[in-house]
């Protein structure tokens, strides 16, 4: 990350944090009474962000890791709420060019968090779009399970399901 620092994610042993410069090893772990813990052990997906913050995909939604307060916020999907995320199932995310966390789902889709958005800093209020398969509709996701993404040069993002590579114009809104 932007401070020379490691992260690994495991399947069920939460997140460690090695800090090359003294060989420290921190280790995260998800906490059931502590709601700034890790959301889940089981961590799929790391990617730091321009400011220093790191979101974690985990098999209990997303985790955002301020390095000042070392500690987490958790975007879960809530039932309720529209706006979350579709699932809690994370695989995959990535920060594209215009500061937008796309974030992968095992079998719920893709979602889209705005960076930009002072609102995104808090679970309740974010605006969590969702991008489902639907199978009445040619240009929507072949499949709902997104197991990576990336960015090309000229802008337009490519997603990998288990029914193969999606192209997605962020112009039109289509796929």
């Amino acid at each position: 990350d932007s401070f020379n620092t490691v992260w690994a994610g495991t399947l069920g042993k939460g997140l460690n944090q090695l800090t090359p410069s003294t060989g420290r090893v921190t280790h995260f772990l998800h906490e059931a009474d502590n709601p700034n813990s890790l959301a889940d052990d089981n961590i799929a997906a790391i990617i730091s962000d321009e400011k220093g913050g790191l979101w974690v995909g985990t098999f209990g939604g997303v985790s955002h890791y301020e390095p000042n307060t070392g500690s987490f916020t958790n975007y879960s999907h809530d039932p309720e709420n529209p706006a979350s995320l579709s699932d809690n199932k994370v695989v995959s995310l990535h920060i594209d060019s215009n500061n937008l966390l796309w974030i992968g789902t095992w079998g719920g889709g893709l979602n889209l968090l705005d960076l930009n958005d002072p609102h995104h800093i808090d679970p309740r209020t974010a605006t969590i779009i969702q991008y489902r398969h639907n199978a009445d509709d040619a240009s929507s996701l072949s499949e709902d399970s997104i197991w990576s993404i990336h960015e090309s040069t000229d802008g337009m993002l490519w997603f990998g399901t288990q029914l193969g590579l999606n192209r997605f114009d962020p112009e039109t809104e289509k796929f």
